[in-house]
């Protein structure tokens, strides 16, 4: 019998570790598998001296889709029940969440095409995001028929500001790598030829410094957010919750699967 792909491989190179999640056919979009995958991988990370700087980077032509669509389409066949939903986004998305938001050591994500979703959520919740120029951000909640999630919105609001915040949130727009550079969304964009050697390269700058300083200092740079990341993992999981059980999530994502424009009753 064929040995089943790991949803997150894992490669070192020195003191540089990297992450990438392998579901090239669904667009590395967040099953369980990969969110378990990240969970675990980034423990064993942390507790290992030897590995100094994460890359965190996607098989295949894009970063991350975000989450699983047929998950929901499955979760609301089940009938799951707001509660059930809000318990699995706590108990499950936003732990990964909190894992990487409360790491100690620098974490670079290699966004090397589209990241949509939660997954431009997974891009900013690193400490850097260097982008091919083939990548683009799109924040598709509202066309879903749900709301944002994975600190959606405590996290764009603190590198776009609130305008900015609400454009992408409420219209979905495509945001292309140069337009994301400039609001400072990525921290770098070079071309496709050339794009991992850079992502390598910074890893080996951070590397090569005194992990102490880098860990303190990115605890100090996070302060901000963990008094409020428990009331805010709960609040998005009880909306996104109560979007998923009405009936316009459930004709929003029948349209996605079916490939046409969504007929919506406001229910």
């Amino acid at each position: 019998m064929a040995d089943i792909e790991p949803a997150v491989v894992v490669e070192d190179d020195g003191h540089v570790r990297t992450l990438t999640i392998n579901r090239p056919a669904r667009r590395n979009a967040l099953s369980d598998e990969v969110l378990d995958g990240l969970t675990s991988s980034l423990e064993e990370a942390e507790g290992e001296a030897d590995v100094r700087v994460v890359i965190l980077t996607g098989a295949g032509p894009a970063f991350c889709a975000g989450g699983d669509i047929s998950g929901h389409k499955r979760r609301a066949d089940e009938g799951r029940s707001i509660t059930g939903i809000r318990s699995y986004y706590v108990t499950r998305g936003a732990r990964v969440a909190e894992r990487i938001l409360a790491f100690q050591k620098p974490i670079v994500a290699a966004v090397n095409g589209a990241a949509a979703g939660a997954g431009v959520q997974l891009s900013l919740m690193c400490d850097l995001r260097v982008a091919s120029e083939n990548a683009f951000l799109v924040t598709p909640f509202a066309d879903r028929g749900m709301s944002p999630d994975w600190f959606s919105t405590q996290l764009l609001p603190q590198y776009v500001g609130l305008g900015r915040a609400m454009d992408l949130l409420l219209t979905g727009r495509r945001l292309e790598a140069r337009e994301a550079l400039e609001w400072g969304l990525f921290t770098k964009v070079s071309p496709a030829e050339v794009f991992m050697d850079d992502v390598r390269a910074l890893a080996r700058l951070l590397a090569a410094k005194p992990p102490v300083s880098l860990s303190v200092t990115k605890r100090m740079l996070r302060s901000w957010s963990n008094a409020n990341q428990t009331v805010a993992a709960e609040f998005e999981a009880l909306a996104l919750a109560f979007c998923q059980m009405t009936d316009d999530h459930a004709e929003a994502v029948r349209a996605f699967m079916d490939k046409r424009e969504g007929d919506y009753s406001g229910r």
